[in-house]
């Protein structure tokens, strides 16, 4: 049914296609000047990761004049939280990257849906760098700031949470939907493919 075509010579999706041409390139640019917004602010999270993660001085590692952890765990949260943030932040750049590629350099059947998927999976990866970044921003400011009472990183952290639920409480609705459509991008991918993977040799 899918390959069969009508009197013109079109199937059904290159008849769909023609029809929507013009709505598909207005969404299409939408989602490229999103994505180029969005990188911008990844590449300026990773940017001051690296700048932050080659500034910090390391000396004393055995301290313990540190509030609350010893400085050598303060060390131990910096370095794994800027690791971390690095990598999704990273991942999340790629993400954008690949859906603001120029039309000669993506298949012609790319769909939207496929540069929203894009889109969706780096801002959950750009929304877990940043939840990352609060704890390097806390672990590092106790590291230079050795004289912080025990109540210093208690309050950073509870202003970042702070932030994070607020943001959460306004747009809760758009990261249900985010959410829910990457788990049935999963979903969807892991029942085509899983089956085939479970398959015996010999079968395929």
């Amino acid at each position: 049914m899918k390959t069969m075509r009508n009197k013109y010579g079109f199937t059904p999706k290159e008849l769909f296609h023609r029809s929507h041409k013009e709505l598909h390139k207005e969404s299409v640019s939408e989602l490229k000047a999103l994505a180029n917004t969005l990188i911008l602010v990844a590449t300026l999270i990773i940017t001051v990761g690296i700048s932050v993660a080659i500034t910090i001085p390391i000396k004393d590692i055995d301290s313990t004049d540190t509030p609350i952890f010893r400085k050598k765990t303060w060390y131990t949260i910096f370095f794994v939280s800027i690791g971390v943030e690095t990598c999704f932040c990273a991942s999340s750049i790629l993400f954008y990257a690949s859906a603001i590629f120029p039309s000669n350099m993506v298949p012609k059947d790319e769909s939207v849906r496929l540069k929203e998927n894009k889109v969706r999976f780096g801002s959950v990866s750009l929304l877990v760098s940043a939840g990352f970044m609060l704890f390097a921003s806390i672990s590092g400011a106790t590291l230079i700031f050795t004289f912080m009472s025990n109540w210093g990183p208690y309050f950073t952290f509870g202003l970042g949470f702070m932030a994070f639920m607020v943001h959460f409480a306004l747009d809760h609705r758009l990261w249900n939907h985010f959410i829910s459509r990457i788990m049935l991008t999963f979903s969807n991918v892991a029942r085509a493919k899983l089956p085939r993977f479970m398959a015996n040799p010999q079968d395929i």
